[in-house]
C-alpha cells in the first residue's frame, strides 16, 4: 500500500496494525506537503504488491500493504493477466446471490471525512447481462464471515441478498474505470475497524461473471484545520501571530491541544519557546524573535480524551531577504552643482534599523551623509561631471546583511563632455586626442594650409537626446554622423573654412539647454610660440617658454617672459605672476584648478600671446 498526502506523495512506512495513535503517526509522517486541514490516501494497488497468481489470496488474513486482510466469502483471487483480484458473481438461486467478499482492518476514525473509491472492471459471459456486476463496501467493527479454509479455488459463495441490504453498490463495466459513488467527504459518526469490499452479481445476471478490483484508495482528511493556513515572514521583521484550531466536523471529546514548532526563533509569553506546548484553548500566540534566523511551521494536535487524534498544520513561509516594500525613496535625478536629495530606505526591519549604513558608488559626482541611519542626504559635488551612481542601503539582520540600491542620476545642467582628435596630427582614436569640459571650448589644433579632420564624440548621458547645429555667423562646413547621434567629423582648413562653431541642444531630465563649441585651425607658420610642459596638465605645476620660430636666427635662445596669467573660458584671470628682471622659462603652480580648459597668457615685453591649456585630473 502507499500512503499518499492530498497530491500522492508515497510513504513507504506500513503500518503493524490500526490502532489510533499509530494511524495518527503515519499521518504525520506521510504528508509531504502542509495544508491547514491535512488529508492523507491510502493506495492498496494490488498490480503494485508483487502477488502472483493463486487461489483465495486472503483466506490467512495476512497483511497487505500494511493491513490485516481476510477472505469473507468465496475466493478472492489474484489474476495475473488483470494485475486485479478476481471475484466471481452470480445468481446463485431464489433470495440468494453468488458472492464474493474481503475485509481490509482499517481505522476508520469518529469526526473524520472519507473519501473512498475503487478502480475496477469486469467480464460477462451472457450476451444477455446488463453489467458484469457490481462492487459494494460497507463499514463494519467485524467481519460478517471467515474463510479461512484452504487456497482452493471454490469460486464464489452463495449468501442471502438481505445481508447486503446497507451495502453501497456501484456497477462495473467490461473497461478498468474509477467507481466514486461510494463515500465522498464522508464523515464518520463513529470508529470503523474494517472495510468490506464484496463483489455482488447484477440485476440480469445469468451466467458467472467476474468482477476485478485493481486498486483501492481511501482518502482521510482531518476534522480540523488551522487559521491561518499560511504566515509569511522575513528576517529582521517581527511576526506576531495568533493560530487558531478549526473543528470542522463538531469532533467531541476535545481535552486540549499540543502545539509543535521550530525551537528557533518563536517566543511564547514573552520568552524562547519550548515546545512542545499544550494548552486548552484553541488558540496560541506567538512572536517571532528579532534573532530568529529559520522558523518551522506550526503544528497543532487535537486531543481526545487524552490522546493524540487529529492535527492541523500552518506552513510558516521564512525569509532572509527583505520585503519587496523594503525600497529607498527619495529624488533620483539631482540637477545642479551642490544640489540635494534626501533618500529614505522605506518599512526598514523594525530589528537593527539604526545600523543601517549607506554608501554611494562614484564620489566624483556626489557624497552622501550621514552614512548610518534610516536616511541619507546625496549631494551633487563636481560641476564638470554628469553620470549615474548606485545608493545602496545595507541592512544588518540576523540572517545576514542584505542590500536595497537605487540608480541616483547627477545631471549638472548646460554640462556636456566628450572628446576630439584629429587625423591630421596622427591620432587615429578618441583615447588619443584630448578631452573637454564645460562650455564654449577653443581649441587651435591643427597646421596652417592643410585640412583637418576633427572627430567629436560626445559622452550620453542617460536619458539625454541632443540635435548638433551650427552658429550663426560661422561659414558652414562639412559635418557628417559617422558612428552615432552622439559622433560627428568636421572638416577644417585645406580649402575650408579654417574656424567654425557649432551647438548641441541638449534635453535631459533636469531641462533642456544649448552649449556652444568653436573649434579653430590657426596653425603656428614657424613663428615664437608658446611652449607648455605638460598640456594637458596633469599635477599642479606647469614650465612656460617661448621659443623661436624654425627660420628666426636674431634670437636662438628662447625669449624673456616678464609676465604670466591664467584666464578661464569666460575671461575671469585666475592666477597673475609678474618677472620685472625677466625669466627664461617660468614654472607656475596652480593648485585647486579643477579640470578643464582654460588660457594661458604670456607677455614678452611688447605683446601678450596666448595658449589653449587643458587640465585634466
Amino acid at each position: 500500500m502507499k500512503h499518499l498526502s492530498s497530491t500522492r506523495g508515497a510513504c513507504k512506512s506500513p503500518l503493524a496494525s490500526y490502532y489510533q495513535f499509530a494511524l495518527f503517526l503515519c499521518l504525520l509522517l506521510s504528508t509531504g506537503h502542509v495544508f491547514s486541514q491535512s488529508s492523507t490516501t491510502y493506495a492498496f494497488n494490488y498490480s503494485d504488491d508483487g502477488l502472483t497468481t493463486g487461489c483465495n489470496t486472503f483466506h490467512a488474513g495476512t497483511d497487505f500493504f500494511g493491513y490485516a486482510t481476510q477472505t469473507v466469502y468465496g475466493t478472492p483471487t489474484y489474476n495475473e493477466n488483470q494485475g486485479a483480484i478476481s471475484m466471481p458473481v452470480d445468481v446463485a438461486g431464489v433470495n440468494a446471490v453468488g458472492v464474493t467478499e474481503y475485509g481490509i482492518a482499517f481505522p476508520f476514525k469518529a469526526g473524520y471525512s472519507y473519501t473512498i473509491q475503487v478502480y475496477a472492471s469486469g467480464t460477462q459471459n451472457a450476451s444477455k447481462d446488463n453489467e458484469p456486476g457490481t462492487v459494494a463496501l460497507e463499514l463494519a467493527n467485524s467481519l460478517p464471515a471467515v474463510n479461512s479454509g484452504s487456497s482452493a479455488c471454490n469460486g464464489f459463495a452463495q449468501v442471502a441478498a438481505s445481508d447486503f441490504t446497507n451495502y453501497r453498490p456501484e456497477a462495473v463495466g467490461v473497461g478498468f474505470a474509477w467507481l466514486t459513488g461510494f463515500y465522498n467527504n464522508y464523515v464518520m459518526p463513529q470508529n470503523y475497524s474494517e472495510l468490506l469490499v464484496a463483489a455482488l452479481p447484477s440485476t440480469n445476471t445469468e451466467d458467472t461473471n467476474y468482477v476485478y478490483v485493481r486498486e483501492i484508495e481511501i482518502t482521510e482528511t482531518s476534522p480540523i484545520s488551522m487559521s491561518p493556513a499560511t504566515v509569511s515572514t522575513n528576517c529582521g521583521y517581527p511576526l506576531t501571530q495568533t493560530f487558531t484550531v478549526n473543528n470542522l466536523n463538531g469532533l467531541t471529546g476535545i481535552t486540549g491541544y499540543t502545539w509543535n514548532g521550530s525551537a528557533n526563533g518563536w517566543e511564547y509569553n514573552g520568552a524562547p519557546a519550548v515546545f512542545p506546548i499544550t494548552t486548552t484553548a484553541n488558540t496560541i500566540t506567538l512572536t517571532q524573535s528579532c534573532t530568529a534566523t529559520a522558523l518551522g511551521n506550526i503544528v497543532a494536535t487535537a486531543n481526545v480524551n487524552g490522546a493524540a487524534y487529529a492535527t492541523a498544520t500552518a506552513a510558516v513561509n521564512f525569509s532572509t531577504a527583505l520585503p519587496a516594500d523594503a525600497v529607498i525613496s527619495g529624488s533620483n535625478v539631482i540637477c545642479t552643482n551642490g544640489g540635494t536629495s534626501v533618500f529614505t530606505l522605506q518599512n526598514p526591519p523594525s530589528c537593527g534599523s539604526s545600523s543601517i549604513a549607506w554608501s554611494f558608488s562614484d564620489a566624483s559626482i556626489g557624497s552622501i551623509s550621514p552614512t548610518t541611519g534610516t536616511s541619507t542626504t546625496l549631494t551633487a559635488n563636481n560641476m564638470f561631471l554628469n553620470g549615474t551612481g548606485t545608493l545602496t542601503a545595507s541592512v544588518p539582520t540576523a540572517c545576514g546583511t542584505p542590500t536595497v540600491t537605487e540608480p541616483i542620476n547627477v545631471f549638472i545642467l548646460g554640462l556636456v563632455s566628450g572628446t576630439y582628435y584629429s587625423t591630421s596630427n596622427g591620432q587615429t582614436s578618441p583615447t588619443e586626442g584630448l578631452s573637454f569640459l564645460g562650455q564654449n571650448e577653443v581649441v587651435s589644433y591643427g597646421t596652417s594650409g592643410q585640412e583637418v579632420d576633427v572627430f567629436i564624440t560626445l559622452t550620453p548621458l542617460p536619458g539625454a537626446t541632443f540635435s548638433w547645429n551650427f552658429t550663426s555667423g560661422f561659414t558652414p562646413v562639412p559635418i557628417t554622423e559617422y558612428g552615432g547621434p552622439n559622433e560627428i567629423e568636421l572638416a577644417l582648413g585645406g580649402g575650408h573654412a579654417t574656424n567654425t562653431s557649432l551647438s548641441i541642444t541638449m534635453t535631459e531630465p533636469c531641462g533642456t539647454f544649448t552649449q556652444n563649441f568653436a573649434f579653430e585651425v590657426s596653425g603656428f607658420n614657424n613663428d615664437d610660440a608658446i611652449k607648455v610642459l605638460p598640456n594637458p596638465v596633469r599635477g599642479s605645476q606647469v614650465a612656460v617658454s617661448i621659443q623661436p620660430g624654425k627660420n628666426q636666427t636674431a634670437e636662438p635662445t628662447p625669449q624673456m617672459i616678464y609676465g604670466v596669467k591664467l584666464t578661464d573660458l569666460s575671461g575671469r584671470i585666475l592666477q597673475s605672476v609678474d618677472y620685472k628682471a625677466g625669466i627664461s622659462t617660468a614654472n607656475i603652480q596652480f593648485p585647486g584648478v579643477e579640470p578643464g580648459s582654460y588660457f594661458l597668457s604670456v607677455f614678452d615685453g611688447k605683446k601678450w600671446r596666448t595658449k589653449l591649456l587643458l587640465v585634466s585630473k
